[in-house]
């Protein structure tokens, strides 16, 4: 998800299919960031901070699949980049580099 190559930063989501042992790309997240973290709460994946081009991120966006959709969600209290993401219990902890 994301990703960068060198100044340019991604907003494209790859998709494996374990079925047909391919790859697909799926909707494109609404923000390009790289170094950002990613967990499955609810059956829909979060994909929080990161960095774009300049700025480090606070920005979360939750992807449906039923939907094909990325929708944002309340930001993070502070930016984060290089941290991890994991669900527990129903809510999502932000943990690490901030």
């Amino acid at each position: 998800m994301g990703g960068r190559h060198y100044r340019l930063v991604y907003r494209s989501v790859e998709r494996y299919d374990c079925k047909s042992n391919q790859w697909s790309f799926i909707s494109p997240m609404n923000t390009q960031r790289a170094s950002a973290a990613a967990a499955v709460l609810n059956d829909k994946i979060y994909v929080a901070g990161g960095i774009d081009d300049t700025d480090f991120l606070n920005t979360v966006e939750v992807y449906d699949p039923d939907t094909d959709r990325w929708t944002f969600v309340a930001p993070m209290l502070s930016e984060r980049r290089w941290f991890a993401c994991v669900p527990f219990h129903g809510y999502l902890y932000a943990l690490g580099t901030k």
